[in-house]
């Protein structure tokens, strides 16, 4: 009994496990023929419903092997026989296009999006069934910017059937911003199949079809449009009829499309390459939209919640339940005209009672608040309810400012959609209008906290300060579009000057386009360490070849920058300017760019260069660069003197009296005349200084060399230039003294006209009593006895110690008969007594 009983089980688990064999296979099976789909796998295990119409067009029946697949492209297309204002290009998408990164599909050029929001079965019982992708792709898209419109697969026979396909639509779509038009895909299964097909409508059963469906999605404020082939429109639809009430999607595969009639948008292929659009298939449709700028609906999903709008009003439950498409168009036809509140983030009698600029234009029309919140109100902050500000909203999440930036809505329909329902966000739907919480870092996806600070970019940027006090998002937008450009500095850490300046790699890199700089630091740079600040005024490794010259030897960039302002403020720290400039213009000038080499003092130092150059110093840099360098000549401590001087001129050597360096170091009139010139400046010795009495040397002072020597005062009197030709002439030889005699007279004159005056006058005596007679004539002898013979006596003054006219006059009364009052004659009579 026990063996037969084992046995049986063994016969049931056999036979147990071939059934789970078989299931398996059949799984893999499945799978199998799924991933042979031409559009690739769906996320998951999904079964594609066979009884889609768009099944058969997709399900991968023509070869996709690789030596097989042939891509269309737009620039493949001519659309010059359509005008319109703008055109656009786009794609259309189902499940069948599988994973989609729309930020790729966004960089590729796609400018909108129409996704299929389901289908109608293709068999007789025509069941309505999901696209599985639907919302996955929708919010995929709208996060992405692009605007979406949506479709449903038709297989409506009658006008009940395309209300039903509308009304679903519009409960899928619920709460999603769709901007372009929500289409009826009218054509038949694969192959000429389906029910659509079976039905054999006339053509003005199918216009009616179609017109009942855009009929009722534009009751509730979506545009309505027909999807059809050429075909389609040309023989089983009246296409100008309905063109003339929606719009007109057209499906015709050539290059350029002969189809004559009215259309708004053009699906040109359905081979586009996929993966270009970031799609895991292999075809996508390609669309063009030809843009008219008029707007294709109006918006409710801002201001209507149909959840919030039947617990809000009990006549609306008892009337309508939850049912969505009766509650939207309960709003459309008579809530808004009735001033109900829709959603918690609008109520329109709040909106009234808040905004005078309004209530003063629309009074009690309380549509006219609905449209003015949605076309204008959100946009510009408005406040839409009580219990929610979107400026609240805002300033007071920081992530999501990193998110949304300033786009509004995004901030509306975040909580809306989610942000109501987290805690964390309870308390910020209010109270924050003008307070801003934490700081924006992030800019369409790159994280610019590295070199961006508002509080900092605020206080150091008068724009900032300006404009975006307590806007964090536009002063990063503004950062990032404008200030990176300008090289402005937005927080302590990153100076983008001196990033540049301290990195020659990116300056080779990058040059002047500064923004580089900022994203190499974000991307790189920081993980690299670099250094970003304390460079601003100077260059780490900065260059020295110009024009395959090296000035290495003659130049460097910091240290001319920093001694010739003029410069800098000029060209900043631009290294080639910079270089360029010291080529062109510095050089001539003589200027010094580096601390080992001065022109000047080079000069200076070398008469055999002065006498090959002269004055172009030049022609100084590139001998020192070519030769001096490498003989070891000295490029510096003879700035202020020159070594090895002209001092001849005409065979005449005057040395002995003159010292260039002496020369225009005491006479800066002529050192700033002549600029240092040896030679100018030795022949205004010659033929001005000497003849001025100006000191040549330290050796000679011809004043003293005058006053020492009463024999050439005798010979030369008051010719000065005489008196240094003596002494190059004869005076050196015969060891003539030639200074310390600068304030004295030595044997000073006392003759005059025959007539000795020594007894009553000495010359040191006189002008030493009478300072009005030395100002006068200084150390001339002659000219100071003159004076003393003319006006002196005259006037009494004493010429020596020992005679006291004025005495001498009272002594002798017998000599006023012959003297009367007339002083000198009382001198003369005591001369008289020397005879």
């Amino acid at each position: 009994m026990t063996d037969k009983f084992v046995t049986i089980l063994k016969e049931r688990r056999k036979a147990l496990l071939s059934v789970a064999i078989l299931l398996v296979l059949t799984v893999c099976a499945a799978i199998f023929a799924y991933n042979k789909m031409s559009n690739g796998p769906l996320n998951g295990f999904a079964v594609l419903e066979k009884n889609d119409p768009e099944y058969g067009k997709r399900d991968g029946s023509k070869d996709k092997s690789e030596t097989n697949i042939t891509y269309d492209s737009f620039a493949n297309k001519n659309t010059s026989n359509k005008a319109c204002k703008s055109l656009k290009k786009g794609v259309d998408v189902s499940v069948y296009q599988g994973n989609i990164d729309w930020n790729k599909a966004k960089k590729a050029g796609v400018q909108f999006a129409i996704i299929r929001v389901g289908y109608r079965g293709k068999t007789a019982a025509g069941t309505i069934g999901a696209d599985k992708n639907f919302k996955k792709n929708i919010q995929g898209a709208i996060d992405a910017n692009i605007p979406v419109g949506v479709y449903i697969f038709s297989q409506a026979t009658t006008q009940p059937e395309a209300v039903d396909e509308a009304n679903y639509v519009l409960e899928k779509i619920a709460g999603y911003k769709i901007s372009l038009p929500v289409v009826i895909d009218y054509e038949y299964a694969s192959g000429n199949t389906g029910r659509l097909y079976d039905a054999h409508l006339s053509k003005e059963n199918a216009t009616a079809v179609c017109d009942a469906f855009c009929n009722r999605v534009e009751s509730v404020g979506y545009t309505g449009m027909v999807y059809a082939n050429a075909s389609m429109l040309k023989n089983q639809l009246n296409a100008e009829s309905l063109a003339k009430k929606h719009r007109i999607w057209l499906a015709n595969y050539v290059n350029k499309t002969s189809y004559s009639g009215t259309y708004d948008f053009w699906q040109c292929s359905s081979t586009g390459k996929a993966s270009t659009y970031g799609m895991s298939s292999t075809y996508v449709d390609l669309d063009f939209w030809f843009d008219d700028g008029e707007k294709v609906r109006k918006d409710y999903s801002l201001v209507f919640d149909a959840e919030f709008y039947a617990n809000k009003y009990k006549d609306l439950r008892d009337a309508f339940g939850h049912n969505y498409v009766a509650l939207l168009q309960h709003f459309i036809d008579y809530g808004m005209s009735e001033g109900r509140q829709a959603c918690i983030g609008f109520d329109p009698q709040f909106y009234r009672n808040k905004y005078y600029d309004l209530l003063s234009t629309y009074g009690l029309d309380w549509e006219k608040y609905y449209e003015h919140f949605i076309n204008y109100g959100l946009n510009e902050g408005r406040q839409g309810s009580a219990q929610f500000s979107v400026k609240s909203y805002k300033n007071a999440n920081v992530d999501l400012r990193n998110e949304f930036g300033n786009d509004y809505e995004k901030y509306y329909r975040h909580y809306m959609s989610s942000g109501q329902y987290e805690p964390s966000r309870t308390n910020t739907v209010t109270g924050y209008d003008n307070t801003v919480v934490g700081s924006v870092t992030m800019y369409k996806g790159v994280d610019y906290s590295k070199v961006f600070d508002f509080g900092y970019y605020k206080e150091h940027n008068a724009t900032i300060k300006s404009k975006y006090p307590s806007n964090d998002v536009s002063a990063l937008e503004y950062f990032v579009g404008t200030g990176m450009k300008n090289g402005d500095q937005a927080c302590e850490s990153f100076s983008v000057k001196s990033y540049k300046n301290a990195n020659r790699d990116l300056r080779n890199a990058y040059g002047d386009d500064l923004k580089s700089y900022y994203n190499h630091y974000i991307n790189v740079g920081y993980n690299e360490n670099r250094i970003t600040t304390g460079y601003d005024d100077k260059i780490a490794n900065p260059i020295t070849v110009y024009k395959k010259v090296d000035y290495k030897l003659v130049y460097d960039f910091n240290y001319y920058v920093q001694h010739n302002r003029d410069v800098l403020n000029a060209f900043g720290c631009d290294e080639n300017k910079v270089l360029e400039h010291f080529v062109k213009y510095g050089m001539n000038e003589g200027r010094q760019a580096i601390e080992t080499f001065n022109v000047k003092s080079y000069k200076n130092r070398y008469s055999d260069l002065r006498n090959a150059y002269g004055d172009d110093y030049k022609k100084y840099f590139n001998h020192y660069m070519e030769y001096g360098y490498k003989e070891g000549r000295v490029a510096t401590g003879n700035e202020n003197a020159v070594v090895g001087f002209i001092t001849k001129y005409n065979g005449v050597d005057y040395s002995p009296v003159y010292d260039y360096n002496y020369y225009i170091s005491n006479n800066p009139d002529v050192a700033n005349t002549f600029k240092k010139d040896e030679t100018k400046v030795l022949m205004h010795f010659i033929n001005y200084g000497m003849s001025e009495g100006r000191q040549g040397c330290e050796r000679f002072n011809v004043i003293s060399y005058k006053n020492r020597y009463s024999d050439l005062r005798r010979a030369y009197g008051k010719d000065l230039k005489k008196y240094y030709m003596h002494y190059i002439n004869y005076g050196k030889a015969e060891g003539r003294l030639t200074t310390g005699f600068e304030t004295q007279v030595v044997n000073p004159l006392t003759t005059l006209d025959g007539v000795d005056y020594s007894p009553v006058y000495d010359y040191n005596y006189y002008i030493k009593n009478n300072p009005d007679v030395f100002n006068a004539f200084k150390y001339d002898d002659e000219a100071t006895l003159r004076h003393f013979v003319n006006n002196g006596m005259n006037e009494g003054r004493k010429g020596n110690e020992t005679f006291n006219v004025s005495e001498y006059k009272d002594q002798h009364p017998e000599l006023y008969v012959k003297c009367g009052n007339s002083l000198k004659n009382y001198y003369m009579e005591y001369l008289k007594s020397f005879k």
